[in-house]
């Protein structure tokens, strides 16, 4: 992977993958000396992702993990209304998001 990575010539790439090949695609961009912004939970099973970091981390990479809202309480509501038929046929959405509330005080606890 690394010597078709070096081949593109890019200094940054932005995944977005189906979870079950997204684990590998980071690690790979690390260790070629990219930096990445993956568009992803990483991998759904969190001991994947721990052995991704474990991997890579003493590369120190620049990585991002871009997480959209889908598990926000008002989207799955939006969802939920569109899949119960409450809404009727959906042509388009279109989202702005901004935070609704700000996080509960145990967020802010280390």
């Amino acid at each position: 992977m690394k010597r078709r990575l070096d081949k593109l010539g890019a200094a940054l790439l932005t995944l977005a993958l189906a979870g079950t090949l997204a684990v590998a695609a980071p690690a790979g961009a690390a260790k070629a000396g990219k930096k990445v912004l993956c568009e992803k939970p990483v991998d759904l099973d969190i001991k994947r992702v721990d052995a991704c970091w474990k991997e890579i981390g003493g590369l120190k990479p620049v990585v991002m993990i871009g997480f959209n809202r889908r598990f926000d309480p008002s989207f799955k509501a939006v969802r939920d209304r569109i899949q119960s038929g409450e809404i009727g046929k959906v042509e388009q959405i279109v989202i702005t998001s901004r935070d609704p509330a700000p996080p509960p005080p145990a967020y802010l606890k280390p």
